[in-house]
């Protein structure tokens, strides 16, 4: 499938690049898992830096006492409690725990992009050996066949 330029021998990569590429990325585990990796580390920096900004906690009740006197025309009396309470707290980072935490959030999870950035790279490296040098892949097959023939025939 290569395509030839008209640039005497030069071929266009149009074909590997676009269709070839995205297959292979679209289509690994190794990558799926190495981006839910990053995800993950992406999420955690989030988090981490969620400890910068206060906490607002809130609480809702409501209840219903009905009175022990009985009925009055067929109602019965009762009350109604409503309680609304609320709270707000925030530390300060004093001493940079929460920008430590981050910062190393951070360093990690470009560590881990880098871990995905190399397998892409390392998969579309081969990709490109593979569909540049198509003998290449021949010829490990036919040495893996050959060594199979061998040991089959021992």
């Amino acid at each position: 499938m290569r395509r030839h330029g008209a640039g005497g021998g030069k071929f266009s990569a149009t074909i590997l690049s676009s269709s070839l590429e995205e297959q292979l990325v679209a289509g690994n585990p190794s990558l799926a898992e190495a981006d839910a990796r990053f995800r993950q580390a992406k999420a955690v920096v989030r988090q981490d830096r969620a400890a910068y900004a206060p906490t607002i906690g809130t609480s809702l009740s409501a209840d219903r006492l009905h009175g022990s006197s009985g009925a009055l025309n067929g109602i019965e009396a009762g009350t109604g409690q409503y309680s609304l309470t609320g709270d707000v707290s925030w530390e300060p980072d004093f001493w940079g725990r929460v920008r430590q935490t981050v910062a190393a959030g951070v360093a990690s999870a470009q560590a881990v992009r880098g871990d995905l950035e190399n397998a892409r790279l390392s998969l579309t490296a081969t990709l490109a050996l593979d569909y540049f040098q198509p003998d290449r892949s021949m010829r490990t097959w036919c040495c893996s066949m050959r060594a199979s023939m061998r040991t089959s025939a021992r």
